[in-house]
């Protein structure tokens, strides 16, 4: 269980892996984090994402991760062959993106629409799903500190 902000940071010259990473991976857990306003650049040698966000590491993690990320300047903050922000729904887990409309299996809808809620920066998503799985879905404003 956990509500963290991460919010208004400078990032820059990050070299392994990941400038800011989310990551929820404890069994049936909710994780509330609010990732706005930051600017991840320059990435080094070893980076791969600007932006990771990672729900689910085994088959039996069941939990959710609400997952606001808007407002952030990372265009080419992930290396020529690798995304500013990747996405990772796993196993039984679901990743909530509030306001996001599209199926829970849509990663070209997931993309579009983290794209345009962080202008200039691409995206890619993956999805996982197991059984009893959510994927990724919509709904209210995560819970802030």
């Amino acid at each position: 269980e956990g509500t963290v902000a991460v919010t208004g940071n400078q990032v820059r010259q990050y070299a392994n892996p990941y400038g800011i990473l989310l990551s929820h991976k404890e069994g049936s857990s909710t994780m509330n984090a609010t990732v706005t306003g930051n600017t991840v650049a320059n990435p080094g040698t070893f980076a791969i994402n600007g932006i990771r966000v990672d729900s689910g590491a085994t088959a039996s993690d069941t939990g959710v991760l609400c997952a606001a990320v808007t407002g952030n300047t990372v265009a080419g903050s992930g290396p020529a062959a690798d995304t500013d922000i990747r996405l990772r729904q796993r196993f039984n887990t679901t990743i909530r993106l509030p306001g996001y409309g599209g199926a829970a299996d849509d990663t070209a809808a997931v993309n579009a629409y983290v794209a345009a809620n962080n202008p200039g920066g691409d995206v890619s998503s993956v999805h996982n799903f197991g059984a009893g799985g959510g994927g990724f879905v919509g709904g209210a404003p995560c819970v802030t500190p």
